[in-house]
C-alpha cells in the first residue's frame, strides 16, 4: 500500500514539472497615473477706453531749392570761406573765395590806367581849346583849323583806344574774380561749409558750400494712408530720436503737379518744416506717424483674447466649474495690442487672455 501511494505522489510529480497542468496566474496592479495637472491662464477683464489706430510712414527729406557750390579750378589757395551751417544768408552774398591778390593787382593797374587816360583826354580838350583859339589870333584859314581838329582827332582817338582797352581787361579781371568766388543764388540757409586751413588748395568740383531754402523745405512720403494727411494739419516727424514739427501742405501750395490719388494706391505728401533745421541734409529719412483711426469709451479686451474658431470669433472664459468655455463674439478695430468688442461681452467680465 505504501509502495502504491509512494508512486502516485511521484506520477503527479512528474506531471506537474512537465506543464500540463496550468500555472497559477499572476495579477499586476493597473499603473498609478500623475493627478491632473491644473491650467494655468493668464486672464484679463473687458474695459472701457479709447482706441488709436496708427500707422508709421516713413518720409525723406528734400529741400524744395538746395544747391551744393564748388570752384570750377583747381591748385588756387583758398582766401577765407566768409559763412558756416546755420548760418542765413541772402540771394548774392559772397559765401567763399579763393586767393584773388594777383588780379587786385590788375584791377588797380587797370583802374589807375583808366583814371590816366581820362585825364590825357581832358588834358587833350583843353589844348585844343588853346589851339584853336591861337590860329584864330593868327588868322588862320578853314584848312589850318581842320587840320588842327584832324590832329587833336587821332590823339582823342588813340587814348579812347587805349581807354576801351583798359576797360576790356578791367571787366576780364572783374570775371576772373567772380571765377574764384561763390555767392548765394537764393536766400536760404547754410548746411554745409569746408573747413579749410591755411596753404589748402582748391579743387575742381569738390563740395565747398551747401545752400539750401529752409522756409520751403520738406518731407516728401509716398502711402497709400493719404488721406490721412491733411494740408494744414500738424504732424511730427522723428529722426533718431530728434523730433521735428511739420505742416502738411498741397502740391499746389507747392507749385508743383497734382498726383491723381487712388483709394488704396500709394501716392506723395508733403509736410513742410514749421522751423529751420539746417543740419538736415537732402535725402535724410525720417519716421511720420499717422493716425488712422481714433474710437472713444469702447469695450475693448487685449488681442491675444480673441481667437478663431469653429469658424466665428470667439473669446474663452473659465466657467463655473473650473473649465474652459468660450463665447461668440463680434469685434471692431485692432489697435495697440487691444481688440474693440462690439457685441458678445459685458465691462468688467473675465477672459482668458493667453
Amino acid at each position: 500500500m505504501k509502495r502504491c501511494l509512494t508512486m502516485i505522489i511521484a506520477v503527479l510529480l512528474l506531471i506537474s514539472g512537465c506543464g500540463i497542468f496550468p500555472q497559477e496566474q499572476v495579477y499586476q496592479s493597473a499603473p498609478t497615473l500623475p493627478p491632473n495637472a491644473q491650467e494655468e491662464w493668464k486672464v484679463a477683464y473687458v474695459q472701457r477706453g479709447d482706441m488709436t489706430l496708427r500707422q508709421s510712414v516713413i518720409c525723406t527729406y528734400v529741400p524744395v531749392q538746395s544747391e551744393t557750390l564748388s570752384f570750377a579750378v583747381s591748385g588756387l589757395l583758398y582766401e577765407e570761406i566768409f559763412v558756416s551751417a546755420g548760418d542765413s544768408v541772402k540771394k548774392g552774398q559772397l559765401l567763399a573765395q579763393l586767393d584773388t591778390s594777383s588780379i587786385e593787382q590788375e584791377m588797380e593797374d587797370c583802374q589807375l590806367q583808366l583814371k590816366l587816360v581820362d585825364l590825357q583826354l581832358e588834358a587833350l580838350e583843353e589844348n585844343r581849346t588853346l589851339e584853336l583859339q591861337r590860329q584864330q589870333l593868327l588868322n588862320a584859314d578853314a584848312a589850318t583849323i581842320q587840320q588842327v581838329n584832324a590832329q587833336f582827332d587821332l590823339q582823342k582817338k588813340a587814348l579812347q583806344d587805349e581807354k576801351e582797352i583798359a576797360q576790356m581787361t578791367l571787366e576780364e579781371c572783374k570775371s576772373r574774380i567772380s571765377a574764384r568766388q561763390l555767392r548765394a543764388n537764393f536766400d536760404g540757409t547754410v548746411t554745409y561749409a569746408r573747413n579749410i586751413k591755411p596753404g589748402d588748395r582748391s579743387v575742381a568740383g569738390d563740395r565747398v558750400v551747401t545752400v539750401e531754402d529752409s522756409v520751403a523745405s520738406i518731407f516728401k512720403a509716398e502711402t497709400k494712408y493719404w488721406a490721412s494727411v491733411v494740408p494744414g494739419e500738424s504732424y511730427t516727424i522723428t529722426i533718431k530720436n530728434d523730433s521735428y514739427r511739420a505742416v502738411a501742405v498741397s502740391e499746389k501750395e507747392l507749385g508743383i503737379a497734382e498726383t491723381e490719388k487712388l483709394e488704396d494706391v500709394s501716392a506723395p505728401v508733403y509736410l513742410k518744416l514749421v522751423d529751420a533745421a539746417p543740419q538736415l541734409e537732402d535725402g535724410d529719412r525720417g519716421m511720420l506717424e499717422l493716425v488712422l483711426e481714433t474710437r472713444e469709451a469702447v469695450l475693448m479686451v487685449p488681442e491675444t483674447a480673441v481667437a478663431k474658431a469653429f469658424g466665428k470669433t470667439v473669446v474663452y472664459y473659465e466657467d463655473e466649474n473650473g473649465l474652459k468655455s468660450y463665447k461668440n463674439v463680434e469685434i471692431g478695430l485692432t489697435a495697440d495690442g487691444m481688440t474693440e468688442i462690439l457685441f458678445g461681452l459685458t465691462e468688467g467680465e473675465c477672459v482668458i487672455a493667453g
